[in-house]
């Protein structure tokens, strides 16, 4: 499924070259000879939403963006008429889901309802200014964060319909997410990027407020970059040096530095296509934390009753005391079969299962939620899938447990302390291409 979801994302049917030509002038009152110095006029990528050409900056470019000319970016423009059909498109399903919706049995999914939730994220999606403008919010966010990077947005040439930003390098995660282990990166490098995308998905939900709601791994590129900071960073930086103050420099020693330079390598997951992010209210987050306590802490009713609380007024569950006491049968069921186990081997080690598991139970008992919140919960469902194929033994949801057993400080010391941990990188790097 992860190739099939990377194969979507850069392979969707690409519009003609003039369309680019004219969207580019359009957007920036000249024509794309004077921004680049060169395009290339087949794409590298095309989504549902636009595709993106290859491109230098030319040094009237430069001059406008900041940036340094000849450097590297990325054009994404916009379909023609992608916004008008996906409303045309939006408004058919609003029509369908009014009509099909009084149908009693349905009636508890509130579907009309859902679909209007959805309304502004596609509008957003469809909107390049708006993913620059969450590009620039992401990169502030992780600022201190080396291994997780987003690309960079170039104003002034941004528009709805065009947005050059940065042009990043990697491989798609699907590389390391394959069933062929030995194609698929050091053992070492996959755990750790398993580490960083739980660290990322907690930080964006429970920090920053501010969650990245399309992150399949046709979003996600992968690479080895140089150390920053701390004491391996700066031995990087004077081996980097050395090399450059000795051309003179025998062969086999600057191939045992480049060896060692190497194993220090870090790694860096690139996150791109943020057109969709959800933000929490405060009283969704509270019930999102609640509902994380009550996983952590295997406490099916409280699990339920977080869950029921999303909808809140509206929920139009019938029987809220049978979905409740259905969630705690089923971890009490876990409980059984794990019993004496430590939470690391127990059936909840594959998160993705266990949310599956309670996503039926919800479908089953006709329990209203808003769309936001499935997002967000489908979302942790991706991510807790291609964690668990990088390392069977990684849950997001063990590492939430992990952070509220430790009571002794308030949960967002906690937080803060297992995100660190999980995107800590001194002294990884050397042990990862060893």
């Amino acid at each position: 499924m992860c190739s099939e979801l990377e194969h979507l994302h850069t392979q969707a049917p690409a519009h003609k070259f003039h369309h680019t030509q004219r969207a580019i002038e359009a957007a920036f009152g000249m024509p794309h000879s004077e921004l680049f110095d060169s395009i290339e006029e087949r794409p590298v990528a095309s989504g549902s939403i636009g595709q993106i050409h290859r491109a230098r900056l030319s040094e009237k470019g430069a001059a406008l963006t900041g940036f340094e000319a000849g450097q590297l970016v990325a054009v994404k423009v916009r379909h023609p008429g992608v916004a008008d059909t996906i409303l045309r498109d939006f408004a058919t399903m609003v029509a369908v889901a009014g009509v099909v919706g009084r149908l009693e049995a349905l009636q508890h999914l509130r579907l009309e309802d859902t679909l209007k939730q959805f309304a502004a994220p596609l509008k957003e999606q469809v909107d390049l200014a708006r993913e620059a403008a969450n590009l620039q919010r992401f990169n502030f966010n992780f600022r201190n964060t080396p291994a997780v990077q987003f690309p960079v947005p170039l104003y002034p040439l941004v528009s709805s319909e065009v947005l050059v930003e940065s042009y990043e390098e990697g491989d798609h995660i699907t590389r390391y997410i394959s069933g062929d282990r030995a194609g698929g990166g050091p053992q070492g490098l996959r755990e750790k990027l398993s580490d960083i995308g739980a660290g990322t998905m907690l930080q964006m939900m429970l920090m920053d407020n501010l969650i990245h709601s399309d992150l399949h791994p046709g979003n996600i590129l992968v690479r080895l970059a140089p150390p920053s900071g701390g004491l391996v960073g700066a031995l990087y930086s004077v081996l980097d040096e050395l090399k450059l103050a000795s051309p003179a420099m025998p062969a086999s020693t600057r191939a045992r530095i480049d060896v060692l330079q190497r194993r220090w390598l870090q790694p860096q997951m690139v996150l791109l296509d943020v057109g969709m992010a959800t933000e929490l209210s405060g009283e969704d987050q509270r019930n999102m934390i609640g509902l994380f306590q009550s996983f952590a802490a295997m406490d099916g009713r409280a699990c339920g009753e977080w869950t029921l609380r999303f909808s809140g007024p509206g929920q139009q569950c019938p029987d809220p005391e049978a979905f409740k006491s259905a969630i705690e049968a089923t971890f009490n069921e876990l409980r059984r079969l794990d019993e004496g186990a430590d939470w690391s081997d127990t059936a909840f080690k594959n998160g993705a299962d266990t949310l599956g598991h309670i996503l039926e139970l919800v479908r089953q008992y006709k329990v209203s939620l808003p769309g936001h919140i499935c997002a967000v919960v489908v979302t942790t469902l991706v991510l807790e899938g291609w964690s668990n194929k990088l390392d069977p033994n990684h849950s997001v949801l063990t590492k939430v447990q992990q952070m509220f057993e430790a009571t002794s400080l308030p949960w967002r010391q906690r937080l803060m302390s297992t995100v660190d941990h999980l995107m800590a990188e001194e002294g990884q790097g050397a042990l990862l291409m060893a």
